[in-house]
């Protein structure tokens, strides 16, 4: 036994502090019809890529258990009123174990990690995001107990930082970066967004949308271009109707290339 461990329970109000500046509604997550989901986030902590939950509490101690427990796992760690530490008293069975002595709190750095990768990995689903930031923070090598957040505060916080970050419009997110700029450079692939009315119905204006990139819209410049207009793609987001392609007649190469 090895006295002098440090670790905290995840807070659940990490997560609510996410969701107070946010009126709009919320992305649906697991079990919403139970309390189950969020007596985890107060009742989980992590310990060197291990999870451990509550189990049991008395006036002098607070017991954690493996997660693994009901697949035979006895690893145990315990929180000591007296010493107010925790403490590791029983290895794992699910694999070798280790104590350290100090606690890291890294529930701000995870915030800021986690509105960072929302926004620059737009096209990642909230599930990578998730498993990126417990590989940074909760991985086998980390030496300290951490405080952090749960899964489904990550989950919560990605949703809000996107909608926040593209004013919660699916079709505005094109239009800021990265997902505006050309793959691997620093120059725009977004190149116009024209609204006008629609007549037959005022809520739903006739959307234009153009992309391009810079080093092939240069061929439009050339005098006596040739271009071959394409609009059968039949492949549009919801809301759309027509996609049309702009073939430009490169007289370098002698072949057309789309301009898209």
């Amino acid at each position: 036994m090895e006295e002098g461990v440090n670790a905290v329970v995840v807070d659940e109000q990490m997560g609510a502090e996410v969701l107070e500046s946010d009126s709009g509604p919320q992305p649906p997550v697991e079990d919403t019809s139970s309390h189950a989901p969020r007596r985890a986030e107060r009742t989980t902590c992590y310990f060197k890529g291990y999870k451990y939950t509550r189990a049991w509490d008395s006036s002098r101690k607070i017991v954690y258990r493996c997660s693994k427990f009901r697949a035979g796992c006895g690893g145990k760690m315990e929180f000591r009123i007296a010493s107010m530490g925790y403490t590791c008293v029983k290895a794992h069975s699910c694999s070798a174990t280790a104590v350290v002595s100090s606690v890291t709190n890294v529930e701000a750095e995870m915030k800021a990690q986690a509105d960072l990768l929302a926004i620059e990995h737009v096209a990642w689903p909230v599930r990578r995001v998730w498993e990126e930031l417990q590989r940074r923070f909760y991985s086998t090598d980390n030496p300290d107990v951490v405080r952090g957040l749960s899964e489904q505060q990550v989950i919560r916080r990605v949703h809000h930082a996107r909608r926040q970050h593209y004013s919660g419009n699916v079709h505005g997110s094109i239009e800021i970066p990265p997902l505006s700029l050309a793959l691997d450079e620093a120059v725009t692939f977004f190149q116009f967004h024209c609204i006008t009315p629609n007549r037959d119905d005022l809520t739903k204006p006739t959307r234009l949308l153009g992309w391009a990139h810079p080093a092939l819209v240069a061929l439009l410049r050339y005098h006596g271009t040739t271009l071959f207009v394409d609009g059968t793609f039949r492949c549009v987001p919801s809301g759309y109707a027509q996609c049309v392609v702009f073939m430009v007649h490169d007289r370098a190469s002698g072949v057309y290339r789309s301009a898209d």
